[in-house]
């Protein structure tokens, strides 16, 4: 019976630990939602600043600060859709929200050049820019091509922990079945010997009673 219910507590114990990185991982996956959430108000946002007037390039960083949680080049990709969606639509010579995207995107090129970009290899990347101008060009395919892998790196995060999760949920009711079975055969141990003490009482006091 010792060990049934050493093996209760062991089961327990590491159920509760599953359920807390279950939870860790859920809040992770929740983060993610709300950054995807807040990237499409962004854009959405800013859209409506061109359709309802002429807003500044602080207007736009005003509004990407009223949202504290962005994924990373959120800012980039917004202006990125809305320029596609402007040329699909079909460009004309007046088209001024174009004309301001395009700036837009051009400023933000200017101020972050290493957005998105893991902030380790922000300082090398800007030690090469100043001392080798001449190879802007490199630069910037370099920091493309980082900030790719960066974003690939990020969505294949998130479907591993979306798995993880999974996987974790079907452990913690397999622990949740395991822990029940050792709860039932422990408690039907406990029983058996009253069981059998009242089954040997029992004909002892109809015998007392027949004699």
């Amino acid at each position: 019976m010792n060990e049934s219910i050493f093996t209760l507590i062991g089961v327990s114990v590491s159920l509760v630990i599953a359920l807390l990185f279950a939870f860790w991982q859920i809040l992770t996956v929740l983060v993610d939602v709300i950054k995807s959430k807040n990237d499409r108000k962004l854009k959405e946002d800013i859209a409506n600043a061109l359709k309802n007037g002429v807003p500044t390039w602080e207007h736009i960083k005003a509004i990407e600060s009223c949202y504290s949680l962005l994924s990373p080049n959120s800012l980039k990709r917004s202006l990125n859709n809305l320029i596609k969606q402007e040329v699909v639509n079909g460009v004309t010579e007046d088209s001024k929200s174009l004309t301001l995207l395009e700036e837009w995107a051009n400023k933000l090129k200017s101020d972050e050049p290493f957005e998105g970009i893991p902030p380790e290899l922000k300082l090398p990347l800007e030690r090469i820019r100043q001392e080798a101008p001449e190879h802007q060009h490199m630069i910037e395919l370099l920091v493309s091509q980082l900030q790719e892998y960066t974003d690939q790196a990020r969505g294949e995060k998130k479907r591993n922990s979306v798995i993880s999760i999974v996987g974790l949920l079907v452990g913690i009711g397999g622990f949740a079945i395991g822990a029940y079975q050792i709860y039932v055969s422990a408690d039907s141990e406990h029983n058996s010997p009253q069981q059998e003490a009242v089954l040997t009482t029992e004909p002892n006091k109809l015998l007392k009673s027949d004699s």
